[in-house]
């Protein structure tokens, strides 16, 4: 697969999962408790007395009503700074119950797709032994996964300690470099011719072992983005829905020059469509003063809570759940998105077509469409899309990204 990254620049103009979701359903059922009592002599003796006592249950009741009444005024007199005070802690309880219940949702989804492999193992038909097969194969995959991480975590304490390595003979080679010029510069020590070729021997050797080192980290940076290329997704075992269009984008080189062509300054507000885990999001939001992510799948939202609760970013991220395209898009600065490939047409002229407007838009498409927007006049591709789209925008080709990086 190979993909092609897009940036849309708009021209100034004048105005003009639903899965893991739960329904609860309540019945009220009429309990019949037998039929109604004939008329007869005693009924209507007791009648006053029924009418005692229903007119003592009303007044009882208007009492009630006046007391609830009075309780709802002196509720409504309070200061509206009580309130202003409290609000804070309402939103903060809110946001705990979404994301409770974020949770829960992922927790039965994944107790459901377990349970029903579980009985599905239990049947002795080829389609079992095939599940199992896989079941198998995922399980060392996960193992591989596992040990892989503990080697990376392993190369970066090696990293680390030749980091502090360097650092400590790098001062220790100054001190006594600092030596010797002292003592080259005092004039007639019988020594000093000595001391400089030593120096200039030290000076050469410090020279080599400086492009060891760089050269080391340099591969040992290269065989941790390798390791670390492995999505989150693997390890906590949500299976991408690919006929949503899921990918996520794993390689963190690219990650970074997306962010780097979007240009960010630290008062934009980000939109980004399809956050996914949150690989991109959390560098946006280390750039952006503020980033909203839109996601349709309430399982990708729980996991990309959870990599941004309790840190610093959690305050600066804001999370809508739906369709893009059936939701009004707020007001932001640019947009920065990893489309499901079905939707690229609709959201682009979705994204021209919202106001106000936003500086640019770094869109990354699949190969034919890119090359769509892109084209010029008396080209084979030059199509309805390229001219409605290059009249609103100006459109910039920016980068090639393998299938690999996904």
């Amino acid at each position: 697969m190979r993909l092609k990254l897009v940036c849309l620049h708009c021209y100034a103009m004048d105005p003009s999962d639903n899965m893991g979701a739960l329904n609860h359903m309540v019945e009220a059922v009429a309990l019949d408790n037998g039929p109604a009592p004939d008329s007869s002599t005693g009924q209507r003796d007791a009648l006053p007395n029924d009418m005692l006592r229903i007119k003592q249950q009303m007044s009882n009741q208007c009492f009630e009503m006046a007391v609830q009444l009075q309780a709802g005024k002196s509720k409504r007199s309070c200061s509206t700074s009580e309130a202003e005070r409290d609000l804070p802690d309402y939103v903060k309880e809110m946001e705990r119950v979404k994301t409770i219940n974020f949770n829960s949702t992922l927790a039965l989804h994944r107790m459901q797709m377990w349970y029903a492999i579980g009985e599905k193992l239990k049947q002795n038909d080829s389609e079992a032994v095939a599940l199992k097969a896989v079941n198998d194969r995922c399980m060392a995959l996960c193992s591989q996964i596992k040990q892989l991480q503990q080697e990376s975590r392993d190369l970066q304490d090696e990293i680390t300690e030749i980091q502090k390595k360097r650092l400590e003979m790098k001062r220790l080679t100054h001190e006594k470099m600092k030596e010797m010029e002292e003592l080259m510069s005092k004039k007639g020590h019988p020594e000093t011719e000595k001391y400089k070729a030593v120096l200039e021997k030290g000076q050469a050797n410090l020279e080599k072992y400086k492009k060891m080192i760089i050269m080391a980290q340099n591969v040992l940076r290269g065989i941790l983005l390798a390791l670390q290329s492995v999505p989150i997704l693997s390890v906590t075992g949500i299976m991408f829905n690919t006929g949503m269009g899921q990918h996520i984008l794993k390689n963190p080189l690219i990650v970074n020059g997306i962010i780097e062509k979007a240009a960010l300054r630290p008062t934009d507000v980000v939109l980004e469509v399809g956050p996914g885990t949150g690989n991109m999001t959390v560098k946006l939001l280390e750039k952006a003063k503020k980033v909203v992510a839109c996601e349709l799948d309430c399982r990708l939202v729980a996991e990309l809570q959870k990599r941004v609760q309790c840190t610093p970013m959690q305050t600066k991220l804001q999370i809508l759940v739906g369709d893009v395209l059936k939701t009004d898009l707020p007001f932001f600065d640019v947009c920065v998105a990893n489309l499901p490939y079905q939707i690229s047409s609709p959201f682009v002229f979705k994204l021209l077509l919202h106001r106000p407007f936003f500086r640019c838009a770094v869109l990354m498409f699949q190969r034919e469409f890119a090359m769509r927007l892109v084209a010029k006049p008396g080209d084979k591709l030059f199509c309805r899309l390229s001219i409605n789209t290059q009249l609103l925008a100006r459109v910039d080709h920016l980068m090639k990204v393998s299938g690999h990086s996904l």
